[in-house]
């Protein structure tokens, strides 16, 4: 979608938070692995942070306002270059699609949260965002998790997302 100016490096892991870490799966910690990361991504002009859905299980027991500090985290991590890049990249925030209720109503207790949650996430991530100066898209404006399991993306989801981010990162002047 975004043609051959550009290269993408996905790093998506199921289950990433952004701070919150599981000392059974150390691994998905993603402030943790960010800098390993962007050191074998350099140099890069621009990081997308669209986490939290994995933030609101009952197993990291964290708040709207827990989600946003460690967001907030992970853009001053990248802005105050404490990671070392050769330039400071824009960085764009992506609110993700809010858990729903699935079809069969039977969403896994370890989302539950993610209910009551998700209806202020959006407006923590767009303040996080403005306050640093960073790009800003809420998914939950244009798709919606699976009727499945409430908290997935489906086929169409993830391409409808993938055009919405497209065009925000044409819109960007990037170097």
């Amino acid at each position: 979608m975004l043609g051959d100016e550009y290269e993408v490096i996905v790093n998506g892991v199921c289950g990433r938070t952004l701070v919150a870490s599981n000392p059974e799966k150390p691994w998905l910690c993603g402030i943790t692995h960010l800098q390993a990361i962007l050191e074998s991504a350099k140099p890069v002009s621009l990081i997308i942070i669209m986490l939290g859905t994995n933030d609101v299980k009952s197993t990291y027991s964290l708040s709207a306002e827990d989600i946003q500090k460690h967001l907030e985290q992970t853009v001053l991590l990248i802005q105050e270059n404490q990671i070392n890049l050769e330039a400071i990249p824009k960085v764009l925030v992506v609110c993700p699609a809010p858990v729903i209720t699935p079809a069969i109503n039977d969403l896994d207790e370890q989302m539950v949260r993610g209910l009551d949650i998700f209806p202020q996430l959006p407006k923590a991530y767009k303040e996080t965002a403005d306050r640093y100066g960073c790009e800003f898209l809420n998914a939950g404006d244009s798709i919606q998790s699976s009727s499945i399991d409430g908290y997935h993306l489906n086929a169409e989801a993830h391409e409808k997302l993938a055009e919405i981010i497209s065009t925000a990162i044409k819109k960007l002047p990037l170097t």
